[in-house]
């Protein structure tokens, strides 16, 4: 009987302690890609005359490249709709700033923002969800 509630709070600890480091790197990977995304749009806003600009370019491929690194593993843990949904308006922005085309960019960078912040809330750990 000892040995089974000992395998039992065992099993307990690793659920919560994967659950927790989970929940920690959709925080951190979010929140880091939310930052970025508020990098890029300043200089959008910023520099709205000439978006073909080198530092605005290798701003986004920083943030795009951060996004591949960790789009694999955000799928894992939430909708795989919701993730190609970011990867299409990095596409799209991608090409409105190397088209200079500022109504599309700042469209794309407010879109690309609610994107990644609606994929915060849906990774929120709930305690709705648990039950």
């Amino acid at each position: 009987m000892v040995k089974k509630i000992f395998f039992l709070v065992m099993l307990l600890a690793i659920l919560l302690f994967i659950t927790i480091s989970t929940q920690v790197f959709l925080d951190n990977t979010i929140n880091n890609m939310l930052r970025q995304i508020d990098n890029v749009q300043t200089q959008i806003l910023d520099n709205e005359n000439n978006l073909n600009q080198n530092f605005i370019l290798e701003n986004f491929d920083k943030m795009r490249n951060y996004w591949e690194s960790n789009e694999g593993k955000l799928a894992l843990c939430v909708d795989h709709k919701n993730i190609s949904n970011v990867g299409q308006s990095l596409v799209r922005l991608k090409a409105s700033l190397e088209e200079n085309d500022i109504l599309t960019a700042k469209t794309e960078i407010y879109l690309l923002y609610e994107l990644v912040y609606v994929l915060q809330k849906l990774s929120t750990f709930n305690i709705h969800n648990v039950f």
